[in-house]
């Protein structure tokens, strides 16, 4: 499993928002969390059950399978 911050900063630089050795700071951190709980959960309200737990820290795993991984890099 992949960490939160692995997942917003693979995110991030799939969408050319920023480049591998610019930190991203703890605003940024935390706002890209708050959208990826938001995202999982809508998945999971629309009926794919990915097993996701919500995530409060960038060392947090996220909870899906690693075969779904690539979706939540690239929405």
């Amino acid at each position: 499993m992949a960490t939160a911050a692995k997942v917003v900063e693979r995110a991030l630089a799939q969408i050319l928002v920023r480049q591998a050795e610019a930190p991203l700071e703890a605003s940024e951190m935390s706002d890209a969390i708050d959208m990826m709980n938001a995202f999982f959960l809508m998945l999971d309200g629309g009926g794919l059950a990915l097993g996701y737990t919500i995530v409060t820290s960038p060392s947090d795993e996220v909870t899906i399978p690693d075969s779904a991984l690539m979706m939540a890099y690239t929405n």
